[in-house]
């Protein structure tokens, strides 16, 4: 019996194609999504980096007619004026708007209340849920043992925030901040109070 040599091929054999035209088919399709793909990676980052510059030269929430100070121009000292502010909330006034004297007094003399009761009832008028339930942890321990002394004074004021500052008869001085909110009992919520 003739050996047969395995390093050469039979010509007599007949050998299916490497690749059929469907597999042709395949790559090319292939390819072409590849390459589809690799175009919009490459838009993508491009558009990401030009909107990264836009918002790095324009701060969010500017029109495009308000001149953005470069680099190049001094930024205003200390105590100087600010610069116009845009927006709605941006206009302040020096008068209190309706209702937020009388809900910051109510909330100053919630928030003194000793009796857990009667302040969880005043608190809950007068402040949002979250710092209602902050302060009802609070130790009685730490409740002032003061008294206002005269009114709430206006800090700063807009269409939908305020500030108040309120001395105690112990001196100490506290800040409360209020926004509108027209559901409320007094058409304010305080948000925070803090020592001033």
């Amino acid at each position: 019996m003739a050996r047969r040599d395995l390093l050469t091929y039979d010509v007599g054999q007949r050998r299916a194609p490497l690749l059929s035209r469907a597999s042709v088919r395949l790559l090319g399709l292939l390819a072409v999504v590849v390459v589809i793909g690799a175009g919009l990676v490459i838009w993508t980052m491009t558009s990401a980096r030009s909107a990264a510059t836009a918002t790095a030269v324009r701060p969010a929430g500017l029109p495009a007619t308000t001149p953005v100070p470069s680099a190049s121009q001094p930024t205003p000292a200390a105590g100087s004026p600010s610069p116009a502010l845009v927006g709605s909330d941006a206009k302040e006034s020096q008068r209190p708007p309706r209702g937020s004297s009388t809900a910051a007094a109510r909330f100053i003399a919630a928030w003194l209340e000793r009796d857990a009761k009667a302040r969880k009832s005043g608190l809950e008028q007068v402040a949002t849920a979250g710092l209602t339930e902050q302060l009802m942890l609070t130790s009685p321990a730490n409740i002032p043992k003061a008294k206002v002394q005269g009114g709430p004074e206006l800090e700063a004021a807009s269409a939908y925030s305020v500030q108040y500052v309120q001395t105690l008869t112990s001196g100490m001085r506290v800040r409360v901040y209020l926004v509108a909110d027209p559901g409320s009992r007094y058409g304010w919520v305080a948000t925070s109070v803090e020592r001033a």
